[in-house]
């Protein structure tokens, strides 16, 4: 997934140290070519800053339907 490309609401998974963790995407504002994500998952909520070019790797959900974006 590219940064740029996320929506608040989107939902997407990531494998991280052999398990699932599925991810909300809350929040995303540009600053300048940086983009401001606020996630929230099990783990808890966080907030990074990403340059807007940057790669995520992750399948996405919209609306409950899966897709691929490796």
């Amino acid at each position: 997934m590219i940064i740029r490309d996320l929506k608040a609401g989107d939902h997407f998974t990531q494998e991280i140290r052999g398990e699932q963790i599925q991810f909300k995407v809350l929040a995303v504002e540009t600053i300048g070519r940086q983009v401001q994500v606020e996630l929230e998952s099990r783990l808890g909520r966080a907030s990074a800053r990403y340059m807007g070019h940057a790669y995520l790797p992750g399948t996405r959900s919209r609306n409950g339907r899966a897709s691929s974006l490796n």
